[in-house]
């Protein structure tokens, strides 16, 4: 199948202005304006991902081949920003339990690994790692589409 390679650069574009706005926030730099809400970036991401998915797995496709391609495509990255995450805490003494739910403890460490929010609503606080709380609904998403792969049930059903 060939790339559609305009959606492929408003997709990056989407994903630079979230990271953008995530750096920015970081600065505690706030510009005024809407190019600056990230949440649109997330939107035009997740908009885009879920009807190029679509086209890719509209001939044929295996859940299993589906599933491992996502996966190998967030854990790593996720794992890493983690891992540098909690070394740079831990380095310089800071409490992750009050950074995220669930706290510092293994328990918590563990939910934090496999990405599953502890409690409550999902929000920038729900893991150590806060702005990694758009990755869950990713992969909810790709859960879902991965069961519909399973059943072979038509594809229209999750949009």
């Amino acid at each position: 199948m060939q790339k559609i390679y305009s959606l492929q650069y408003l997709r990056a574009f989407a994903a630079i202005w979230v990271l953008l706005t995530h750096v920015l926030q970081q600065c505690e730099v706030r510009p005024n304006g809407v190019f600056w809400a990230g949440q649109w970036g997330v939107d035009i991401f997740f908009l885009l991902s879920g009807f190029i998915i679509y086209l890719t797995t509209r001939e044929k496709s295996s859940w299993v081949n589906f599933s491992i391609k996502r996966i190998f495509r967030i854990y790593p990255a996720y794992l890493l920003i983690l891992a540098l995450y909690l070394l740079y805490n831990s380095t310089f003494a800071l409490n992750t339990s009050e950074l995220a739910m669930g706290g510092g403890d293994l328990r918590g460490l563990i939910y934090n690994v496999l990405m599953l929010p502890i409690s409550g609503p999902i929000t920038t606080r729900s893991l150590i790692v806060g702005q990694a709380w758009s990755t869950v609904f990713e992969l909810y998403f790709y859960s879902l589409f991965a069961i519909l792969l399973f059943f072979k049930k038509p594809k229209r059903y999750i949009l």
